[in-house]
């Protein structure tokens, strides 16, 4: 099957999955930039077959970024591919997309992560429109229950969705992890990280606040990541005479980042409005507990797997899950069931998925 995938820019979490999707189809991947405001990834895709379209980038706000229609699209859509799979609907090179499926005779499947409570338009013209474009698709594939949930509400049919899973390179966050805890000296305290963007819905002044009022002496944050919220969070930090207690890590690429997993006992994810949350699943691989917000798409899918608690997101009941944490200091351990969210099962789903969408259409 000839499978062109559409996307912002690659990321350390999609690049494993396009990487075993690509050993089971003709796969080739659009990204429409090489890097976005706040993410600082570094990706190889050199075992990856990819296009940079290079399209014009539309500033929409702080945190997002739109992107014009692009002349380049035109050629992988002459490449004729059966199916192409959409990131996003906003960018007008999306709606480019589209109408080149429509041209071109190319099946188009939606992929969607956000859910209701991400949804920034519920209703009016712009939440139409959005309906519209995932009802005309013939397929969407969702990473859990809260974006299926999402996408039912819009209308599509029941038998147009596939839900998958999020996922990361769980080995690799396993093996690393493992090994690097083996050579480290046992460290008094409960150890908490956070890792993403500082920004105001990640809602880590909120876990400073928390983290101040339940911590012991000994118990250490270390707070990964880089945002326009650095230097007001470090500030607040020194009102909150954390500064023994905290450390701004700054970005870390994979390895060290792996690192800081192997180093600490609990994940917190605060954040008021999450799509997903992938740190979770990297967490739960790497042997950490994990405190997380109910208001992340990810916490639906592992409320019920071992150490994980999920928490509403404001300081009082993050205090409480923070001391949960601390006091059961679970770990997980190999057999956890993240272990079985791989990429290489998510691309076995997704060409399961393309290819019986193919057969229906043929039937």
């Amino acid at each position: 099957m000839k499978l062109l995938w559409i996307t912002n820019i690659a990321t350390p979490y999609t690049v494993p999955v396009w990487r075993e999707l690509g050993k089971l189809t003709d796969l080739h991947v659009a990204c429409l930039a090489e890097t976005e405001a706040n993410r600082r990834w570094q990706t190889c895709m050199d075992d990856v077959p990819s296009t940079v379209l290079h399209a014009r980038p539309i500033r929409a706000g702080a945190e997002r970024t739109l992107y014009a229609p692009s002349h380049r699209l035109v050629s992988l859509f002459r490449q004729r591919p059966e199916v192409v799979v959409l990131d996003g609907w906003e960018s007008p090179v999306f709606w480019q997309a589209r109408m080149l499926a429509l041209m071109f005779g190319t099946r188009v499947v939606m992929s969607y992560w956000s859910t209701t409570q991400t949804h920034r338009f519920s209703t009016g013209p712009i939440a139409a429109f959005r309906g519209w474009f995932f009802r005309s698709a013939d397929g969407v594939i969702t990473p859990g229950p809260a974006a299926t949930e999402a996408v039912r509400a819009m209308g599509v049919p029941e038998d147009r969705i596939t839900t998958g899973f999020g996922t990361v390179d769980v080995e690799r966050f396993s093996a690393q992890a493992r090994s690097i805890r083996a050579r480290l000296v046992k460290r008094s305290g409960h150890h908490f990280l956070y890792v993403g963007q500082l920004i105001t819905r990640k809602n880590i002044a909120t876990l400073l606040r928390a983290f101040a009022s339940m911590r012991a002496p000994a118990d250490t944050l270390n707070i990964v990541g880089t945002g326009p919220l650095d230097d007001y969070l470090q500030r607040l930090t020194h009102q909150l005479g954390l500064e023994q207690n905290v450390t701004f890590a700054g970005h870390q690429d994979t390895d060290l980042l792996i690192q800081s997993y192997a180093a600490a006992d609990t994940l917190v994810l605060p954040s008021t409005e999450e799509v997903w949350g992938l740190v979770v699943n990297e967490a739960l691989s790497a042997g950490l507990s994990v405190v997380v917000s109910d208001k992340c798409g990810v916490s639906r899918s592992v409320a019920t797997m071992p150490a994980v608690y999920v928490t509403d997101p404001h300081e009082g009941n993050l205090m409480t899950a923070l001391a949960q944490a601390r006091q059961e200091a679970q770990r997980p351990d190999i057999t956890h069931p993240i272990q079985q969210l791989t990429p290489q099962a998510l691309a076995c789903n997704l060409a399961r998925t393309f290819a019986s969408q193919e057969r229906a259409r043929a039937s």
